[in-house]
C-alpha cells in the first residue's frame, strides 16, 4: 500500500500519475515487474503518458503489447489495454532484454512516441530501428547505448523519418560506422535540430560523418567522440566553424588533435562549459592557453595522459579561468606542486582534481592540500580531492553569510552616523546646519550672480536704446524735412497742373491714411511689447516667489510626511496585530462552520444511506415475495404437466401390451426368415471380404513397389547430386590449390595476422581478468578501508598486511590500508592503460586482417565463382551433345525401323489370339511370319493393310506410294534400291542413264517442270533422254534420288 501510494497517486485525493515508474515500485513493494503487471498499470492508468521499466528484466514483447496493441479479437486484456492508453509519449526500457522488434512494431503503430529508451537491449537491432521509425515520426530522444546489434541501416532509417530527432545516443554500438558513415551523413542530411549525440565507443566513425553532423546540426550543444581514434583535424575544423552553441565536447582518445583544432575551438566556441581532450599526445600549453582565453565559462577540463602539458597550463588556467570546478590531470608528469598551489590558490572554486599517476605529487602534499582547502576531502576512488558532500551548500551559505556580515556592518555604520546627528540635534537640525554650511552659500553666489548679470544687462540695454533713439530721432527729422519738400513740390506741381491736381490729391490722400495706418499698427505692436514685457517681468517674479514658497512648502512638508509615515508605521503594526487575531478568529469560525457543514452533511449522507439500505431491504423483500410466487406457480403448472405425462405413460403401457400380444405371433415368423437372411449374408460377407482383400493385397503391392522404385530413384538422385557437388568442391579445391602459390603472400598476411589477432585476443581476456580481479579486490580493500575509517576502537582485525587475520592499532591499519589502496589503484591504473593498449592493437589487427580478406576475398570468390561456370558450362555442352548424339541415333534407329518396316511389304500383318497360350500375336499374311511383339508397320499404316504400288512396270522392284504431310505431295519409295522418287516410276527412268550424263551439259538443257514442296528443290527434265531428276538451284546439286527429309523448307 505504502508503494501504491508513493508511485501511483499524485495527491491526496485519489489522482493517478501520468508517469509511473514500476521499477521503484518492485524496490519498494519487493514484487518482481512482470507482463501481467504492466497490464494491470494500463488498466489502472488510461492517461499514462510516460511509463519506466527500466531494469525490469522479466517484461517481454507480451507486456509492451498490452500497453499500445490492438491485436485479435479473443484477446480482450490487451485490446482493451491498447484502447485505454493512447496517449503514451514515454517509454523507458533500459535492460530489457526480453524485448525484441515484435513489441516495438506493435508501440510505434498505436503510440506517438517521443522519447524511447533501448539501453542495453541486446535483441534490439536495425529492422527494430526500422519499424520505430516508420511508426512514429515524432521521436525527439532515442537512447541506444549498447545495442549491440545496432547498425548504420538502422540509425539512418531514424534519421530519415524522425526528423525532429534533438537527442541521439549510440555509444559502444561497435558496428556504427563500420563500413562508412552513412548514418551520421543521413543525420545531418535530415536532423537539423539534433542537439545532444553521444557516439562513445563507436571506433569507426570518420571525418566524413563528423563533417556531415557539423554541417547539418548547427544547433549542436552536447558532442562525445570518445575513443573514436579516425577523427582528425578537418572533423574538429568544421565544429568549430559550425557548431558555435557547443556546451559540452568530449574529444577522448582523439589522437590526432592539435593545438590549433584547440585554438579554433576556443575562437569559436566560445560557450563551452565541459571539455575532454584526455590521450591526445599532439596537445601543449598553447592550445590549452587559448582555450583558458577565450573559455571563460568551462568548468570541467580533463587533460589526462597529455604528455606536454606542464605547470605553465595550470598558471594560465589560474589567471583566465576563475570558474573551473573540476581538473583531471593524470598521468601528466611534468606537473609540479608549484603549479597545483597556484591552481588552487586562484580558483576558489575548484572541488574536483585527479592527479593520479603524477610522479611529482607526493602523498605528504595531498595531506597538506586537504588540510588546507575546504569543502573537500580525499578521494576514494583516485588519487586527489574530491568535494565533500554538501560542498556547494556551504560555499553558498559561506557567501551568504559573508553578505549577512557586510550588511550588518553598512547598517552599524548607518546607525552610528544617525545616533551622532541625533546626539548634535537631530536629523533636521543636522539638515539645517548643513544648508546652512553648504547649500545657503551657494545660493547667495547663485542670486548675486544673478542681479550683477541682470544690472549689467539692463545697462547694457539703455545705452543701446539712447543710441537707437537718437538714430531714430535723426532719421526722422530727415523724413520731415523730406517730406515738406515733397508737399511743397506737389503743391508747386498742383497750381501748374489743375487737370492733375484732382489725381494727385487723390494719392496724397491715400498715402496719407496709409501712413495713419502704420502709425497706429506700430503703436499697437509696441503697447503689446510692453505689455508682454511687463507680464514676462511679473511672471519672472512670480516663480521665483512660487520657489521660495516651494522650498518652504516641502520644508514643511518633509516634517509633515516623516511624522505621518511614522504613524503610518505605528498603524501598520497595530493593524498587523489586528487583522491576525481577526484572521486566526475568522479561520478558527471558519473552520468550526465547515467543520459543521461536513459533520451535517455526513449525517445526511448516513441517513441517506440508511434509507437507501432499508429501501433496497424492502425491494429485495418484494423481489422475493414474487419470485416465490413465481416458483409456486411454476410448481403447480409442473405438477399439471406430470399427472399429464402419468396418464399419457399408462395409455402408453396398455397400448404396448396389446401391441406385443398381436406382433408376437408376427415375430415368431419372422424369426426363420431372419436366419437364412444372416447366413446369406455370412456367405455374402465373406466372399465381399475376400474379394476385397485380394485387392487390397494386390493395391499394396503396387504402392510398395512403387515406393520402392521412388526410394531407388531418390537415393540415385541424391547420389548423383552428391557425386555432382563433390567434384565441383574438387575442382574448386584444385583451382584453390593452384591460386595459392599465386596469392601466396596474401594468405601468409592472413596467417599471421590471423595469428596476432588470437594472441592478442587471448592477451585482451587475460587482462580484463586480471583487471576484473584487481578491481574487485580494490573494492574489497575500499570497503575495509572504510571501516576502518568509521570505527571507534583502538585496535581492529585483518588478514591485509601478512595474509592471516591479525590484530593491528586501528591508526596504524589505516594508513597501510590506504598505502595498498593506492598501490591498486596505481596497479589498476596501469593494467588498463595496457588494456587500452592491448584493446587498440588488437583492433588495428583485426582492421589488417580484414583488409587482407578483402584483398583475397574478389580472387578466390572469383576463381570459386569462375571454375562452377566453367564447369556448369562443359557440362551443359557436354550434355547438349549428348542429348543431340543420342537423337541422332535414335532418328537413325527410328528411320531404320521404318525402313525396315517399309521393307516388309507394308501392313500385311494380322492381330490374332492363341487360345493355348492366352495371349496375342501377330501373323503376316504376306510372308507366313508369327511375332508376339505388335509389328511397326501396323503403327504406320495406322493398323489397316497396304497393299504395294501397282504399276505397268514388270520390273521385280516394288515401290510404294507415301503421302508427304509437309508438302501435300506423294512420293514413291523402293524397297529394294531405298530410292525416292517424285513421280510415278516408269521402265524409261534409269538411275544409270542419268548416272551417265554429264551433269553441267544436263543442267543446261534440262528444263524445270514444278517445285517440290517450299524448298528449293525442282523437278528437271532432259527433253533428249526424257531423264527425270532433281536439282537445288541454291546449292547447284543434282541428284536422282531425293529423301522427303531434304524437301524440308
Amino acid at each position: 500500500m505504502r508503494s501504491f501510494l508513493l508511485n501511483f497517486l499524485a495527491d491526496d485525493i485519489g489522482t493517478f500519475r501520468t508517469e509511473i515508474d514500476l521499477y521503484q515500485h518492485a524496490i519498494d513493494s519487493g514484487l518482481a515487474v512482470t507482463d501481467a503487471a504492466v497490464q494491470e498499470v494500463s488498466h489502472l492508468v488510461p492517461g499514462l503518458t510516460s511509463l519506466k521499466l527500466s531494469n525490469c528484466i522479466d517484461v517481454t514483447d507480451a507486456g509492451i503489447c498490452n500497453i499500445a496493441s490492438k491485436l485479435l479479437a479473443s484477446l480482450t486484456p490487451i485490446r482493451s489495454v491498447a484502447r485505454h492508453c493512447p496517449g503514451l509519449t514515454s517509454i523507458y526500457l533500459r535492460k530489457c532484454d526480453k524485448v525484441t522488434d515484435l513489441g516495438l512494431r506493435v508501440l510505434a503503430h498505436q503510440c506517438r512516441l517521443v522519447t524511447v529508451d533501448l539501453t542495453d537491449c541486446v535483441q534490439i537491432g536495425d529492422l527494430a530501428l526500422a519499424t520505430l521509425a516508420a511508426g512514429c515520426w515524432t521521436i525527439e530522444t532515442l537512447v541506444l547505448a549498447r545495442c549491440v546489434a545496432v547498425s548504420d541501416a538502422g540509425i539512418a532509417k531514424i534519421a530519415q523519418c524522425c526528423k525532429g530527432l534533438t537527442h541521439l545516443d549510440v555509444s559502444e554500438c561497435a558496428h556504427v560506422g563500420e563500413f562508412g558513415d552513412k548514418a551520421l551523413v543521413e543525420l545531418g542530411k535530415w536532423c537539423g535540430n539534433l542537439r545532444h549525440l553521444d557516439l562513445f565507443g563507436c571506433r569507426h566513425v570518420r571525418d566524413a560523418g563528423v563533417r556531415a553532423i557539423a554541417t547539418g546540426c548547427p544547433h549542436l550543444s552536447t558532442l562525445k567522440l570518445t575513443g573514436c581514434r579516425d577523427v582528425g583535424s578537418g572533423s574538429i575544423r568544421e565544429l568549430a566553424y559550425r557548431c558555435h552553441a557547443l556546451e559540452r565536447l568530449s574529444l577522448a582518445g582523439c589522437i590526432r588533435t592539435h593545438n590549433d583544432d584547440l585554438l579554433r575551438l576556443a575562437a569559436s566556441c566560445s560557450q563551452l562549459k565541459w571539455l575532454d581532450i584526455s590521450g591526445s599526445p599532439n596537445i601543449s600549453n598553447r592550445g590549452i592557453a587559448a582555450l583558458a582565453q577565450h573559455c571563460k565559462s568551462l568548468e570541467h577540463l580533463n587533460v589526462s595522459q597529455c604528455p606536454h602539458v606542464s605547470d605553465k597550463v595550470l598558471h594560465t588556467i589560474a589567471t583566465h579561468m576563475k570558474s573551473i570546478t573540476s581538473l583531471s590531470i593524470m598521468d601528466c608528469a611534468r606537473i609540479t606542486e608549484s603549479g597545483i598551489d597556484t591552481l588552487t590558490a586562484a580558483c576558489t572554486k575548484l572541488f574536483t582534481l585527479n592527479m593520479t599517476n603524477c610522479p611529482r605529487i607526493r602523498r605528504r602534499y595531498l595531506h597538506q592540500l586537504v588540510a588546507r582547502l575546504e569543502y573537500v576531502d580525499w578521494s576514494s576512488t583516485y588519487f586527489g580531492i574530491e568535494p565533500l558532500a554538501n560542498a556547494i551548500e556551504l560555499q553558498n551559505h559561506v557567501g551568504i553569510v559573508l553578505a549577512l556580515l557586510r550588511k550588518q556592518a553598512s547598517a552599524i555604520l548607518i546607525q552610528a552616523i544617525m545616533r551622532g546627528c541625533l546626539a548634535r540635534g537631530g536629523i533636521y537640525g543636522a539638515m539645517l546646519r548643513r544648508v546652512v554650511r553648504d547649500v545657503l552659500p551657494k545660493i547667495q553666489a547663485l542670486v548675486r550672480g544673478f542681479l550683477a548679470r541682470a544690472g549689467y544687462r539692463r545697462m547694457r540695454l539703455a545705452i543701446v536704446q539712447e543710441a537707437k533713439t537718437r538714430v531714430i530721432q535723426r532719421a526722422f527729422r530727415h523724413y520731415k524735412v523730406k517730406m515738406l519738400c515733397r508737399r511743397a513740390r506737389r503743391v508747386m506741381q498742383i497750381r501748374q497742373h489743375q487737370d492733375a491736381a484732382a489725381l494727385i490729391f487723390q494719392k496724397v490722400l491715400h498715402h496719407t491714411l496709409l501712413e495713419h495706418h502704420r502709425l497706429v499698427v506700430h503703436r499697437m505692436r509696441e503697447d503689446l511689447r510692453r505689455i508682454a514685457q511687463l507680464d514676462s517681468r511679473r511672471q519672472a517674479m512670480t516663480e521665483v516667489a512660487a520657489t521660495r514658497v516651494q522650498r518652504l512648502w516641502r520644508g514643511h512638508k518633509g516634517r509633515g510626511d516623516v511624522a505621518l509615515r511614522k504613524k503610518l508605521i505605528e498603524l501598520r503594526r497595530v493593524q498587523a496585530e489586528k487583522e491576525q487575531v481577526a484572521a486566526s478568529y475568522l479561520q478558527r469560525v471558519y473552520r468550526g462552520h465547515h467543520g459543521r457543514k461536513d459533520f451535517a452533511k455526513r449525517l445526511v449522507e448516513r441517513e441517506k444511506e440508511r434509507m437507501r439500505n432499508a429501501r433496497a431491504m424492502q425491494i429485495q423483500r418484494a423481489h422475493r415475495h414474487h419470485m416465490a410466487w413465481e416458483a409456486r406457480k411454476v410448481r403447480l403448472i409442473e405438477e399439471a404437466e406430470a399427472r399429464k405425462i402419468r396418464a399419457v405413460i399408462r395409455i402408453q403401457k396398455n397400448w404396448r401390451g396389446v401391441r406385443e400380444r398381436q406382433l408376437g405371433m408376427i415375430m415368431l415368423g419372422l424369426v426363420q426368415l431372419r436366419r437364412q437372411e444372416d447366413k446369406a449374408a455370412r456367405t455374402i460377407q465373406s466372399m465381399c471380404r475376400g474379394y476385397v482383400s485380394r485387392n487390397f493385397m494386390k493395391t499394396m503391392k503396387m504402392v510398395l513397389a512403387a515406393q520402392e522404385k521412388r526410394d531407388k530413384s531418390l537415393a540415385l538422385l541424391q547420389r548423383m547430386f552428391r557425386g555432382y557437388k563433390g567434384r565441383e568442391r574438387a575442382e574448386v579445391h584444385v583451382e584453390l590449390r593452384k591460386l595459392e602459390v599465386v596469392a601466396k603472400p596474401l594468405f601468409v598476411k592472413i596467417q599471421t595476422y590471423g595469428a596476432r589477432v588470437a594472441d592478442l585476443t587471448t592477451k585482451v581476456d587475460t587482462l580484463r581478468r586480471a583487471l576484473k580481479a584487481d578491481q574487485a579486490d580494490e573494492a574489497e580493500l575500499m570497503t575495509e578501508l572504510d571501516k576502518t575509517m568509521t570505527i571507534k576502537s583502538k585496535f581492529h582485525d585483518s588478514a591485509r598486511i601478512t595474509g592471516a587475520k591479525q590484530r593491528y592499532l586501528t591508526r596504524y591499519l589505516q594508513v597501510q590500508l590506504a598505502d595498498q589502496l593506492q598501490k591498486k589503484r596505481m596497479a589498476v591504473a596501469v593494467q588498463s592503460r595496457n588494456l587500452e593498449i592491448a584493446v587498440a592493437e588488437c583492433s588495428e589487427a583485426e582492421k589488417q586482417l580484414r583488409s587482407a580478406k578483402r584483398e583475397l576475398q574478389p580472387l578466390t570468390e572469383g576463381v570459386e565463382r569462375k571454375t562452377k561456370e566453367n564447369r556448369v558450362t562443359r557440362l551443359q555442352v557436354k550434355v547438349r551433345r549428348e542429348k543431340k548424339s543420342a537423337t541422332a541415333i535414335q532418328r537413325h534407329f527410328r528411320g531404320f525401323r521404318v525402313r525396315a518396316a517399309v521393307g516388309e511389304g507394308a501392313n500385311r500383318w494380322l492381330e490374332l489370339f492363341d487360345p493355348t497360350l492366352n495371349r496375342k500375336y501377330y501373323y503376316n499374311a504376306w510372308s507366313q511370319v508369327r511375332r508376339i511383339v505388335r509389328p511397326l508397320a501396323m503403327d504406320i499404316f495406322h493398323d489397316e493393310l497396304v497393299p504395294p504400288w501397282k504399276s505397268n512396270n514388270t520390273s521385280t522392284d516394288k515401290w510404294f506410294q507415301c503421302l508427304d504431310e509437309g508438302s501435300g505431295m506423294f512420293y514413291y519409295f523402293n524397297g529394294h534400291t531405298h530410292e525416292y522418287r517424285w513421280e510415278a516410276p516408269t521402265p524409261e527412268q534409269s538411275r544409270d542413264l542419268f548416272d551417265a550424263q554429264p551433269l553441267d551439259e544436263l543442267t543446261q538443257r534440262a528444263t524445270s517442270r514444278r517445285s517440290i514442296g517450299h524448298s528449293a528443290w525442282e523437278e528437271m527434265m532432259d527433253p533428249e533422254t526424257g531423264v527425270v531428276y532433281y536439282h537445288n538451284a541454291n546449292t547447284g546439286e543434282s541428284v536422282w534420288s531425293l529423301p522427303p527429309q531434304q524437301v524440308l523448307p
